[in-house]
């Protein structure tokens, strides 16, 4: 069985252009030119881009200025490296937020015979285990506290992964211990039941039948059980485009985020 992971979006028309203007929509991603300095930057692949406007939304208006997400859909944390020590080079952000699923679909993902590693190998493990040492190490050395998330769970057609999702999960954990710095379940906590997948959860009292509310609950993950919105995507432009509907568990999961880079300390770091 082919990994859902991969077809969402498809590996197929991953090319180098499109690679390139997943980084240049990230880029640009949820950042305010009028805005001062930012202190927070937020790292993520399609997960936390289907939750950036959300997250935005989701801060305080004191806070919102300062947070700049760079999220695009496959991006893997060694797609996110180059861009990281531009990020704190001209940024000096306090806080650096990683986001991750385990996605190898990009050419730093690649073995020495350039072929694509494949989720739940050896080398796709060393691999990860790797790079995001390194994306955390870059972070430290400069200065800014970091906070890891941990992979969401997944469920239905996507469930095969799960073993290597679990096996990600302790490698941020392990890579969180050695740093010193926060690995947190609690966005990934916020759409699951009691730390497991769930398709539903109960309905938040602001929540209504306009927006999925069915005899007090509602829809948090999409049909393939890896994304949230709940009528699911069939390729890149749409994940692009964003959900068509109201996504309970892209709001539950970015007011989570939100929540966390509120509560880090204010005060600016000692360079």
């Amino acid at each position: 069985m082919k990994s859902p992971l991969r077809p969402i979006p498809a590996v197929p028309y991953l090319r180098r252009a499109t690679i390139l203007a997943m980084v240049l929509l990230a880029m640009g991603s949820c950042s305010s030119n009028s805005a001062p300095k930012a202190r927070t930057f937020v790292y993520g692949d399609s997960i936390l881009f289907e939750a950036r406007n959300e997250l935005k939304s989701s801060l305080t208006p004191q806070v919102r200025p300062s947070v700049t997400v760079r999220a695009a859909p496959s991006l893997a944390p060694c797609d996110w490296l180059p861009i990281l020590r531009r990020d704190l080079a001209r940024s000096h952000p306090n806080l650096v937020v990683l986001e991750t699923v385990g996605v190898s679909t990009t050419p730093c993902m690649r073995d020495a015979s350039g072929a694509q590693l494949r989720e739940g190998t050896a080398e796709y493990f060393r691999r990860y285990s790797s790079t995001v040492d390194l994306f955390v190490a870059t972070a430290v050395t400069a200065h800014a506290s970091v906070v890891m998330i941990a992979p969401l769970p997944v469920g239905g057609y996507a469930s095969v992964l799960q073993p290597t999702i679990t096996k990600l999960a302790t490698i941020l954990q392990a890579v969180a211990k050695r740093r010193g710095v926060d690995y947190t379940t609690t966005p990934s906590d916020s759409v699951t039941s009691a730390g497991a997948f769930t398709w539903r959860l109960p309905c938040r009292p602001n929540e209504t039948t306009t927006q999925g509310c069915r005899n007090g609950n509602i829809t948090v993950r999409e049909p393939l059980g890896v994304h949230f919105c709940p009528t699911g995507y069939s390729g890149m432009a749409e994940i692009r485009n964003g959900c068509r509907i109201y996504s309970s568990g892209s709001l539950r999961y970015a007011t989570a985020i939100a929540t966390l880079i509120e509560q880090q300390p204010t005060a600016p770091k000692r360079r």
